[in-house]
């Protein structure tokens, strides 16, 4: 485990979904050991999520899109 930080949007139209609770992460690559992938768990505030997509911008920022674990 490590630490990073990040910008949490939850004010979307995938947040609530029959499926589950959906976020996005905006993070830092830089910040990671290795690069994020999909099936990836993160806590964020004591709520645990799952990366299910990562897109990386060439300015070494990437964006995490996190379902909430039941």
């Amino acid at each position: 485990p490590f630490q990073i930080s990040g910008i949490l949007q939850k004010e979307s139209d995938e947040e609530q979904d029959q499926d589950g609770v959906y976020a996005r992460l905006f993070v830092l690559l830089a910040d990671f050991p290795s690069p994020p992938d999909h099936g990836d768990e993160l806590v964020v505030d004591g709520t645990s999520y799952t990366v299910y997509e990562v897109s990386v911008d060439p300015t070494g920022a990437a964006r995490l899109r996190l379902r909430q674990h039941a």
